[in-house]
């Protein structure tokens, strides 16, 4: 954190990049004042205390004018600002990303792990097909016993709670971003994940009436499904819910309070994410979920053209109007919207790279949200600082 934090602080902000460059112009030109002021004088008169008068006074001048304090004052307001926030768990990486805060008009959120808890528990599995469901639950488990979504360490509990061993063998792994996993179990071609991934090998041509039923029972539950095909056919499906994070609620409030929209981007179904955006306060209207990277992606571009009249006395402004509008015929060009992302894994790197500042949430969060984030909370609570 150390090394972190250093490195930041020797990142210079837009506003110190504006003082540098203004004092390496001034300084040379309050300089050379002064030389001239001390100097020139002497072609005029052969008095020395007349010249000792000028010279002092063109000290005089150079101390007055010197741009110390203008050079120094930015810079050590930024690093103070930087320790003081490490200091409180969060991770600045820069000045920039500091200066870039104040202007935030939108605060995108991710849902699991950011507004949630991340810690889903298994509130229904139903096999389907003929299978039996310590059969479907062994494969199952043994697909997601490689994957460090939060999810799959439910699904790896639920089996353990079963007794079911999750023993099978399992070969070419491969991860669907946003979507789920897919392997070839004990000689069997399984996807395990979204309805997306699983009409893709097949199989919800094939399920009819059996997946509107899931779909009706998901929905009713506000769970995150996962949908499981073997060998091309929808073999069952499981849900789970996972529970918002008690200061979820108090962290889009103050968010409101500054005057900044807040918005919900998630990757899981609509039921789920409609639940947990009423449990913290997120209007419906910005509620947006089965997003893949790409469209959380091309939210926070959305958001960063979507504009609305600042209201009187207000930090930032509340509501949007469509891109299109402002696109007509001699309608004025949409005023730029500064966005920030919250989020802590894989799939949020596209996003929190993209936003005018990237929060990652938390130590426990990936490795990439880390990278790709301007800012990290150091702990893993979702509070706003003040």
């Amino acid at each position: 954190m150390a090394a972190l934090v250093a490195q930041a602080t020797g990142q210079q902000s837009p506003s110190e990049a504006l003082v540098a460059r203004f004092a390496r112009i001034y300084t040379p030109v309050v300089m050379a004042v002064c030389v001239l002021l001390a100097f020139l004088p002497w072609a005029f008169t052969y008095d020395a205390d007349r010249r000792k008068e000028w010279v002092y006074l063109s000290l005089q001048v150079l101390v007055t004018a010197c741009p110390c304090a203008l050079v120094l004052a930015t810079p050590a307001t930024v690093v103070c600002a930087l320790a003081r926030a490490a200091q409180h768990g969060v991770l600045i990486k820069s000045g920039a990303a500091l200066e870039a805060l104040r202007r935030v008009e939108v605060v995108t959120f991710d849902k699991t792990g950011t507004l949630t808890k991340g810690n889903f528990l298994v509130v229904s599995f139903e096999p389907l097909d003929g299978w039996s469901r310590h059969d479907l639950l062994r494969l199952l488990g043994s697909l997601e016993r490689g994957s460090s979504h939060p999810l799959a360490a439910a699904i790896l509990g639920y089996a353990a709670a079963q007794g079911v061993p999750c023993d099978a063998v399992v070969e070419g792994a491969e991860l669907v971003q946003g979507a789920g996993l897919t392997a070839t179990v004990d000689g069997r071609r399984i996807a395990a994940g979204s309805e997306a991934l699983v009409a893709a090998a097949g199989a919800a041509a094939a399920a009819g009436p059996e997946l509107d039923a899931a779909r009706r029972a998901i929905s009713a539950d506000a769970a995150t499904a996962c949908f499981v095909s073997v060998d091309g056919r929808l073999a069952g499906w499981l849900a789970a819910r996972d529970a918002a994070r008690p200061e979820a609620a108090e962290a889009v409030a103050m968010v409101a309070s500054l005057g900044c929209r807040a918005a919900m981007l998630t990757g899981d179904t609509v039921a789920a994410a409609a639940g947990v955006g009423a449990a913290v306060g997120i209007a419906e209207r910005r509620v947006h979920a089965a997003l893949l990277p790409r469209d959380k992606l091309d939210k926070v571009a959305e958001y960063k053209q979507s504009a609305a009249p600042r209201p009187a006395g207000s930090a930032c402004c509340a509501g949007a109007l469509p891109v299109a509008a402002c696109c007509l015929r001699g309608a004025p060009r949409p005023r730029r919207v500064w966005v920030a992302h919250c989020g802590d894994g894989v799939n949020d790197a596209p996003a929190l790279a993209a936003a005018d500042v990237g929060i990652a949430m938390g130590v426990a969060g990936s490795a990439a949200a880390l990278e790709a984030g301007s800012v990290a909370y150091l702990d893993t609570t979702t509070h706003i600082q003040p």
